[in-house]
């Protein structure tokens, strides 16, 4: 782990530059360029809002009086919050192949190339972050100090995020099916991930379950800090802090260990 701490503080400048890469490359080409990082979300935001409150008259849980805006707002957030995990994880199974100039040079930090997906995915979604709080504040909804926890939460979020794509990019080059099947388990972790529906929906016998599902909390607690201006729960928080923190020591101690066997690989 160290190692690759060291590795990614002597190379700051180079991982800047690549997540610079990541996010100009999703739009080159296009005549709005990076106004698409506003675009985006927000249609998503009305897309979702109307399908799901409209059309199949979804209501957030049980809760009485909740406006189709109020679900707008909680949705978006859950969606932010699972974006900035799942879309490092796509990218994570296939990036050393699509990098593979880079792995067969004989001095490069390859650990480079997972964090700057993580870290370009994470920018991005800030942009929706934006959008959210610019929508929040519209609507005289009561963003307090609460949210200055935003960034507590985050950084475990972070954590977790890195380890599993320091994982699953080493699973990637040898088991070159895992690209398919991640399609999959992102789209059952969508459904078993409370973003599209409150914890409380969930029947008691199973809300238990769904605490074993990291971004439970995580989704929990951003709406909690951002919307609700209440603090998430300290216990579980440590919990998980201390999970991620693990998480990220075996992912980045597995890449660090079988990283010299990516170029025969590949």
């Amino acid at each position: 782990m160290t190692s690759i701490l060291r590795n990614l503080f002597n190379h700051r400048n180079l991982l800047f530059q690549f997540i610079q890469r990541d996010i100009v490359a999703r739009y080159r080409g296009s005549y709005l360029g990076l106004v698409w990082t506003l675009i985006q979300p927000l249609v998503m935001l009305v897309v979702y809002s109307f399908v799901f409150s409209v059309i199949f008259k979804v209501k957030w849980g049980n809760a009485e009086g909740v406006s189709k805006l109020d679900f707008a707002m909680v949705t978006f957030a859950g969606l932010i919050i699972f974006q900035i995990f799942s879309e490092p994880m796509y990218r994570s199974t296939a990036i050393l192949s699509a990098n593979s100039n880079y792995v067969k040079r004989v001095v490069f930090p390859l650990e480079i190339l997972p964090t700057s997906a993580v870290f370009s995915s994470f920018v991005l979604n800030c942009f929706s972050m934006a959008i959210l709080f610019g929508a929040l504040i519209f609507y005289q909804y009561p963003v307090g100090w609460n949210a200055l926890f935003l960034p507590v939460i985050l950084i475990p979020l972070l954590l977790f995020t890195l380890g599993f794509s320091y994982i699953v990019t080493t699973l990637g080059i040898f088991f070159k099916d895992l690209g398919q099947a991640m399609s999959i388990i992102m789209n059952i972790l969508f459904y078993i991930s409370p973003v599209f529906y409150p914890i409380t929906a969930v029947p008691k016998e199973f809300q238990i379950y769904m605490m074993f599902n990291p971004l439970t909390f995580f989704v929990e607690s951003f709406r909690a800090v951002v919307i609700y201006n209440s603090q998430p729960n300290w216990s579980n928080y440590c919990v998980l802090l201390a999970i991620s923190i693990v998480i990220f020591i075996f992912g980045s101690t597995l890449f660090n260990k079988t990283k010299e066997t990516f170029s025969d690989v590949i």
